[in-house]
């Protein structure tokens, strides 16, 4: 089994500069392939409630931009989303099956697969790849 190690993931000290709690948050996408020492994340993506969401469009600090989930707002190297793209699920369903890791709330290593099946783009596919040669090096 791959051992999830904290001290992979990069940007988290700017996301606690934001002080949203931890349990109204989940990271998403790279940070759990950082997490388990698959490949370096190089921003966090993060999905907040819309309740959260309209609280940072409202806080200067904030840049808007897209993404594919549609808007998005960014501090430093930290990206917010304020829906589950592309599964249909709310984000309080995805904290409650979500894997804690001192305190942070992140996607599965097996939900991170999934959202990769969907979206197959060519970095997802690179990414299953890489999900692949980790799980098999390590039998």
């Amino acid at each position: 089994m791959i051992e999830p190690n904290i001290k992979n993931v990069n940007f988290l000290n700017e996301l606690d500069e934001i002080e949203i709690p931890k349990d109204k948050m989940i990271l998403v996408g790279s940070a759990t392939l950082s997490l388990y020492g698959v490949r370096e994340n190089k921003d966090l993506d993060i999905i907040v409630s819309p309740n959260i969401f309209n609280t940072l469009v409202k806080d200067e600090r904030f840049k808007e931009g897209t993404s594919l989930a549609g808007v998005c707002m960014s501090y430093k190297n930290v990206d917010f989303h304020d829906n589950t793209f592309p599964f249909k699920t709310s984000v309080e369903e995805e904290l409650n099956n979500a894997l804690i890791i001192d305190g942070y709330y992140f996607y599965s290593l097996k939900r991170i697969i999934e959202w990769k099946q969907i979206m197959i783009r060519p970095k997802d596919i690179n990414d299953l790849s890489l999900i692949t040669s980790k799980i098999l090096s390590i039998r």
